[in-house]
Order: structure tokens, then sequence, then C-alpha cells
């Protein structure tokens, strides 16, 4: 995670404020409707990352295909593990 001008960064911030707030938002909703955080889940927290848009690569389990985080599209560093 870094600077999206650095060849070396795989995953930047997010495009803006309003994207990072609306993919908080989901993190949130997910935990309320039962999904449980495996890895990530916040803001990014690395000394590097200060100040930016950035949320940890997150992943959830215990999703079922009637929660939000498994019906809508979060267009963020996220993603379900429904079994």
């Amino acid at each position: 995670q870094g600077d999206p001008l650095d060849m070396a960064t795989q995953l930047g911030a997010q495009a803006s404020k309003m994207q990072f707030d609306k993919v908080e938002s989901y993190l949130r909703l997910a935990t309320e409707e039962g999904a449980e955080v495996l890895t990530g889940g916040s803001r990014a927290d690395a000394a590097n990352l200060a100040g930016g848009n950035f949320i940890k690569p997150t992943v959830f389990t215990n999703v079922k295909n009637t929660m939000r985080i498994a019906q809508e599209e979060i267009f963020g560093p996220v993603t379900s593990v429904i079994s």
C-alpha cells in the first residue's frame, strides 16, 4: 500500500474522501449484520499512509448472501468469504 505513482505500490488510496467514507460505512455495516473480520477492517495506520484515504485490505468471513456486502459493489479493498 502506498503512493500510486510509485511502481512498487500494489494498492493505492481510495479515489476520494467520499469514497473512503462509503467503504468505511460498509465495514461497519458488515459487522453489524454479523460478518466477522478475518483481517483488515479499518483505516490503514502505517506512518507513510497517515492523512491519506487508505483502507486496510479486508476479508470478511461468516458472510451470508443476504448481507449488503454480498449484494452490493463496494469499490474498495474488501472481499467476502461465503461458504
